[in-house]
Parts: C-alpha cells; sequence; structure tokens
C-alpha cells in the first residue's frame, strides 16, 4: 500500500478571498449589463449577494482559525 502524501499547505484567507473577489465581479458584471438595458433575473443578484456575504464571513472564520492555530 502507497505511503499517504502529506496534505497541501495552502493559504486559506487568498482561497477565500479569491472566491469572494469573483462573487463581487459577478455582481458588478451584472450591474453592468443591467444599465446596458439587457434584462437579467433577480435570483442572479440575489446568487451574487449570497456568494459576497458568505465570502466574507467565511473569510472571518478562516482568520479566526488561523489566529487560533498560531496560539493567539
Amino acid at each position: 500500500m502507497p505511503a499517504t502524501p502529506p496534505p497541501l499547505q495552502l493559504d486559506d484567507v487568498r482561497v477565500v478571498g479569491l472566491g469572494t473577489l469573483a462573487w463581487l465581479l459577478g455582481l458588478i458584471g451584472l450591474a453592468i449589463f443591467h444599465a446596458a438595458g439587457r434584462s437579467t433575473p433577480g435570483w442572479q443578484y440575489v446568487m451574487c449577494l449570497a456568494g459576497l456575504v458568505l465570502g466574507v464571513l467565511g473569510t472571518r472564520v478562516v482568520r479566526g482559525r488561523r489566529r487560533s492555530a498560531a496560539g493567539r
């Protein structure tokens, strides 16, 4: 049986932050389409806002985990 590889070392705050940024860019893109006169369904705005809010909350959680792991 092969040995288990070590876990990946990722910057969790950066990963969650990039995801949050993607939701923000989606919301900005929808606003631009709306300003240009194109019809966009309301659920798309709700989806982007939910992703943005959850991303901000997730960033706080990940930062808190990082602080507690560092022993602060």
